[in-house]
């Protein structure tokens, strides 16, 4: 158990860390920080609410996460990139579970750089201190990070090409834009709620954080259940 995830996990780290996965992550970050100078200079007041809110984790951060999981397990079915891994007798599930540990890693690293960079370049007098909202949005961007890679990885146990994750995507848009039963399904509908918009279902902001781990949790074995042992 303890080798196929180490096995699978340095695989997708050692994916992640290539040229063209960093040139992609500097390109997304480079995006964000254009978007957040622009809403600072457009309109001061709410900036960073609005950039946060709106075009990072609403549009910029879903999409590369997206890719983000591609790099991590490989444009393919979960149970697929975990095979020639496992060819030495490592249980498929550990090394599938590898995998999706590395995807996570590096979302994590990319939307907490991502929403720390947007806080602090929209920064704007209704924003709450600089150093707080910096760490605020850090574990937020954390924990939203691992609910959309587990909830990719599911989805890359469908279709040929693991093209699942881009129907959980767009799930994830269309449930997470309402405030009904299906947004607690979605990562999208917590993030907001924690970042100050509207909660789904009038939760509180300490019960979408429950529902993000909750996420992480579920996703992540319902993706390993469908992999061979």
């Amino acid at each position: 158990m303890t080798s196929g995830l180490v096995l699978g996990c340095a695989s997708g780290l050692t994916r992640i860390m290539r040229r063209r996965s960093l040139a992609a992550a500097a390109a997304a970050l480079g995006m964000v920080a254009l978007v957040a100078i622009s809403e600072r200079r457009a309109a001061l007041f709410g900036a960073a609410n609005r950039v946060l809110e709106g075009e990072v984790f609403g549009f910029i951060l879903p999409i590369a996460l997206v890719f983000a999981s591609r790099r991590a397990i490989a444009p393919l079915r979960l149970d697929a990139a975990a095979t020639p891994l496992a060819r030495f007798g490592a249980s498929r599930r550990a090394v599938a579970l590898g995998l999706v540990l590395a995807s996570m890693i590096g979302a994590v690293v990319l939307a907490s750089s991502a929403a720390v960079a947007a806080a602090v370049l929209a920064h704007d007098p209704t924003a709450p201190a600089l150093r707080a909202d910096a760490i605020s949005c850090a574990w937020i961007g954390a924990l939203g990070a691992s609910a959309y890679a587990s909830v990719f990885a599911f989805g890359a146990t469908f279709g040929a090409q693991g093209a699942g994750r881009w129907w959980a995507l767009a799930a994830d848009y269309a449930l997470g834009s309402t405030s009904g039963v299906g947004a607690l399904f979605a990562p999208r509908a917590h993030i907001q709620n924690l970042l100050g918009g509207e909660p789904p279902m009038f939760l509180g902001q300490s019960l979408s954080t429950a529902c993000l781990a909750a996420i992480i949790v579920a996703f992540t074995t319902l993706a390993l259940l469908r992999c061979p042992p």
